[in-house]
């Protein structure tokens, strides 16, 4: 009996010690858990909101593919280099614009913005993807892969807004503003380097695209950059409409006047359509045409809507406008000059006899 009594107070000890023992592996185990969601494991990212909610993201984020365009312009402009871009659609036939051809190279390409390759995207291993509200329906499948920020995006008009969105997410609002402001410095040099007669003028933007037509309202990216350096725009295109983008029919070109026209292709279809232009009777009665104040510019530059795209406007404004006028003039210059110059050489003459 004493030996029974002996070997149930062991099997009582041993289970209660068994208990103790799952009880505080157990409670390591919680402990563990709610060490992954430390205040020190979630500093590792920060929570940033966007069109789809709230993401956390890398602090530094070392692997970025970007999905847009525009979005690729204002990364590469705060001095980041992504590891994959998108390019525009495939039937323009244009990967990547002219402008930011030089600053990636080396970046792998991973489809066109409106069907970006998932593959190849997972393929990168990158620690962050960025794109826009368009790439709302493959967010799930982004987001497996990475953390994922779709920005909005509201037309050109609002460039500024996601550039400064960019510069939030990873950081960098700093430069964005050293980089606003060298902007509007810009802006400012070229406002006060225009001529009374440039500041009277009306300028057009007229771009052709998708076998269409069309100038760019006051409220679009180029209406923005010419508004800050207060530059007139013709009556029909100095207006504001929801997607800042106003069609044009063949029998509608006088929407397309003004004293200077600026004119871009995007694809090599509506090169074509330039050329026909050309020869419609309506388009060679707009003032541009007939005062020779016609000029080509690229369409990726001109509705870029990104910080680089803006610069890159400047200096085009300046190249037509400002030196344009300038050349223009001395021709006129020189013939005044050498009319007094045979005048007094006369009255020498004269005056010998």
């Amino acid at each position: 009996m004493p030996q029974l009594i002996d070997r149930v107070l062991k099997g009582l000890l041993l289970a209660c010690l068994s208990f103790f023992l799952v009880a505080g592996c157990s409670g390591n185990f919680h402990k563990n858990i709610v060490t992954s969601h430390s205040p020190r494991a979630i500093s590792a990212c920060r929570i940033i909101k966007h069109a789809m909610g709230e993401t956390c993201i890398p602090a530094n984020p070392q692997r970025v593919v970007v999905l847009w365009t525009p979005t690729l312009a204002n990364l590469l402009a705060l001095g980041i280099k992504p590891v994959g871009i998108t390019s525009y659609p495939a039937a323009s036939g244009i990967q990547i614009p002219i402008y930011l051809q030089d600053k990636v190279t080396g970046v792998e390409w991973v489809g066109d913005q409106n069907q970006p390759n998932l593959e190849k995207i997972l393929r990168l291993k990158p620690d962050l993807i960025l794109g826009i509200i368009i790439n709302r329906k493959i967010y799930p499948q982004l987001s497996q892969i990475a953390p994922t920020v779709l920005f909005d995006w509201e037309g050109t008009s609002f460039w500024k807004k996601n550039f400064i969105d960019v510069a939030n997410a990873l950081g960098k609002t700093e430069t964005a503003g050293r980089l606003l402001k060298d902007y509007s410095q810009r802006l400012k040099k070229l406002e006060m380097a225009l001529s009374d007669r440039n500041k009277q003028q009306k300028i057009s933007f007229v771009h052709l695209c998708c076998d269409e037509i069309a100038v760019d309202a006051k409220n679009s990216f180029i209406g923005s950059i010419l508004e800050a350096a207060e530059l007139q725009r013709p009556p029909a295109q100095d207006i504001v409409i929801p997607s800042g983008r106003i069609k044009l029919s063949s029998e509608e070109l006088e929407k397309a006047d003004g004293d200077i026209l600026f004119v871009a292709t995007f694809a090599e279809n509506d090169r074509q359509i330039w050329n026909r232009l050309k020869q419609k009777p309506l388009w060679k009665k707009l003032r541009g045409i007939q005062q020779n104040r016609v000029y080509l510019v690229d369409y990726s530059v001109w509705r870029g809507g990104d910080i680089l795209a803006a610069n890159v406007v400047i200096d085009q404004l300046f190249k037509y406008l400002v030196l344009a006028e300038k050349q223009t003039l001395l021709p006129s210059i020189s013939c005044v000059h050498s009319a007094l110059f045979g005048a007094v050489n006369l009255f020498l003459q004269l005056a010998v006899i």
